[in-house]
C-alpha cells in the first residue's frame, strides 16, 4: 500500500513547503577509455575487434525535482544557493547538501499555485 502524501514536506534554506511530488536521479559516472595494445581482442582477419576498456574517473551527484504547494519563497538571486535539502514523505526521507538549480511557478485560474524546484546535490 502506498504511503499517504499528507504531511509530506520539503525544506531548504530555512523554507518549508508541502510536497506534491518528487523525482530523483541517483547521478551518473564519468568514464575514461583505457584501451591499449594489451587489451583483449576477439575474432580474426576481417572480424578482428578489440574490446574497449574503461575506468570510472568521476561520479556526478544526483538531482532532485520537487513540486510543492504554493508560490516560491525564493527569488532569482537564490539560484545557486547551497543549503541542506530535506524531503520527508511518510516513513521515507531524503536529505543532503544541495544547490538550488532552478524553480518554476505555475498559477492557473481556479487552481492552487504550485512551484517546481530542481536541486543538485553537492557530492560531499
Amino acid at each position: 500500500m502506498p504511503a499517504a502524501a499528507q504531511g509530506s514536506t520539503v525544506s531548504f534554506g530555512g523554507s518549508i513547503a508541502s510536497l506534491l511530488s518528487i523525482g530523483a536521479s541517483g547521478g551518473s559516472a564519468g568514464t575514461y577509455d583505457v584501451t591499449n595494445v594489451d587489451s583483449v581482442y576477439v575474432g580474426s582477419g576481417n572480424n578482428y575487434r578489440v574490446r574497449r576498456e574503461i575506468t570510472v574517473t568521476s561520479i556526478e551527484p544526483g538531482t532532485v525535482t520537487v513540486s510543492v504547494l504554493g508560490g516560491a519563497t525564493y527569488s532569482r538571486d537564490d539560484i545557486g544557493m547551497r543549503s541542506t535539502l530535506s524531503v520527508s514523505c511518510g516513513s521515507s526521507s531524503l536529505s543532503g547538501d544541495a544547490f538550488l538549480m532552478s524553480f518554476e511557478i505555475e498559477a492557473k485560474v481556479g487552481e492552487l499555485v504550485k512551484t517546481s524546484l530542481t536541486f543538485q546535490f553537492s557530492g560531499v
